[in-house]
């Protein structure tokens, strides 16, 4: 209906069109396409549109892009970790997703003026800046750990995900909250410590085998 209307309106009226809509291909697929056009030649007595000249372009690759942009976009927005687009040069994110905000505290403005380093805890600065230049000669990290120090005074320990693009000079990262198991494992660590700490002073005897009745373990 759309179409038709910026038609008539181009016949009546004698306004150009430019208009996107989809055709039906030879394939039997829906292809996107941009139409504009207008009247070149009326009747001199009635001034009836007598031919309309125009293109019609096929559009679909960019209504494509246009889809996976705003996907992405969503995406995002909407995850519940944290996604940065970084500039590696001058140490900077460029852009960070409202998760980044909710995790370390801080505003978008906040973390995309001040430099990265500046939230980064002291002792974890020159890894992250080494891991920084590793990740600009091989394209990317995985499974890099440092901590960075919220707006509250918390410490949290964040685990990255991150690409570098040479050819954009940007990287782009996701990153999870691992600081709950961090503290998990570290509990974890301290009790079976503790329990070896209990064994190997036991004046019992403590072993350990498994099912072919091999020793794995044995106190003192």
């Amino acid at each position: 209906e759309s179409c038709a209307q910026a038609i008539r309106d181009c016949v009546v009226l004698d306004k150009p069109y430019v208009i996107e809509y989809r055709m039906r291909h030879r394939d039997g697929q829906w292809v996107w396409v941009r139409g504009s056009g207008a009247v070149v030649s009326r009747d001199l007595l009635t001034q009836s549109a007598l031919r309309l000249s125009g293109t019609i372009i096929d559009i679909s690759k960019q209504k494509q892009d246009e889809l996976e942009k705003e996907q992405f976009f969503t995406f995002f927005q909407l995850s519940k970790d944290m996604m940065v687009i970084a500039d590696p040069t001058n140490g900077r994110f460029r852009k960070v997703n409202p998760a980044a905000s909710e995790i370390l505290g801080y505003t978008e403005e906040e973390l995309t003026t001040i430099p990265y380093m500046n939230f980064i805890h002291p002792d974890d600065k020159a890894v992250t800046a080494n891991e920084t230049r590793n990740q600009m000669q091989s394209g990317y990290s995985l499974d890099f750990e440092n901590r960075f120090i919220c707006k509250d005074g918390t410490v949290r320990w964040i685990s990255w995900h991150a690409s570098f693009d040479e050819r954009d000079g940007v990287g782009y990262g996701t990153a999870r909250d691992v600081t709950e198991y961090k503290h998990m494992m570290a509990n974890l660590f301290k009790k079976e410590e503790t329990y070896r700490t209990l064994a190997e002073n036991s004046h019992d005897v403590i072993m350990q085998y498994d099912r072919q009745h091999r020793h794995i373990y044995a106190n003192k």
